[in-house]
C-alpha cells in the first residue's frame, strides 16, 4: 500500500518546512507550495489524497479559489483540511459548501495536526475501501 500523499499549501515557510517534515515523519508523502493562482493547477498535478490549506494565505485572499478547486473532477473528492487563525462569521457556512468539513485553529499542536489528519485520512478511506490510489 503506498502512503498517503498530502498537499500542504502555507504561507509561512518555515512552518510549512516544519509540518512537511513532521508528516514526512509520521509516514506520509507530503508535497508543499505557496498559495496563488496557480494552486488548482497544482492540486490537479499532485493529486494528493488530503488537501491542507493555510485560510489566511489561500481562501482568505481569493475566496472564489475553492470553487475552482471543486470544478476540477480530480479534486472533487478530496478533503480539504483548512489551517486558521481567524474565520469571519458566515465563512463557515461558505467553506461548507465547497466541501470543507475540517478545520484547525492556529497555533496547532503537531500531534493535534497528525490526530487529524489520520483521522480524516481514515475516513476517507471507509468511504471508498476500493481506492487504492
Amino acid at each position: 500500500m503506498n502512503p498517503k500523499k498530502i498537499l500542504l499549501l502555507e504561507s509561512d515557510i518555515s512552518l510549512a518546512k516544519e509540518v512537511g517534515q513532521h508528516l514526512t515523519g509520521e509516514g506520509y508523502r507530503v508535497a508543499t507550495g505557496l498559495e496563488g493562482p496557480g494552486t488548482p493547477e497544482l492540486v490537479r498535478r499532485e493529486k494528493p489524497d488530503l488537501l491542507v490549506l493555510d485560510f489566511d494565505m489561500a481562501v482568505g485572499q481569493d475566496p472564489s479559489l475553492l470553487e475552482k478547486l471543486r470544478s476540477y473532477p480530480e479534486a472533487k473528492s478530496v478533503p480539504i483540511l483548512i489551517l486558521y487563525t481567524h474565520v469571519e462569521e458566515g465563512m463557515v457556512d461558505s467553506l461548507f459548501k465547497y466541501g470543507v468539513r475540517h478545520l484547525l485553529r492556529k497555533p496547532y499542536r503537531l500531534d493535534e495536526l497528525s490526530l487529524q489528519v489520520a483521522l480524516i485520512l481514515k475516513a476517507k478511506e471507509e468511504e471508498a475501501p476500493g481506492d487504492t490510489k
